[in-house]
């Protein structure tokens, strides 16, 4: 995972946090504590879930409703 900043986070198998506080960390006001979940399954395919934020998140610019596949 690759931040605004270019700042590369490691994704591990299984689910990520990424949030201000979590496995990856992202220091911006318009993210929540616990912001997000990407998973990485055993087959490689990765996800990512909106946990409730504030802000929401969003895949190319839209914002998701459930789990959503990462290319």
């Amino acid at each position: 995972l690759v931040d605004k900043s270019g700042r590369e986070h490691p994704v591990r198998p299984g689910e990520n946090v990424v949030g201000r506080e979590g496995d990856i960390q992202l220091v911006d006001g318009r993210v929540s504590r616990r912001h997000a979940m990407i998973t990485l399954a055993p087959d490689q395919t990765v996800t990512v879930a909106d946990l409730g934020s504030t802000n929401g998140t969003k895949v190319e610019g839209a914002t998701i409703n459930g789990p959503t596949a990462l290319q």
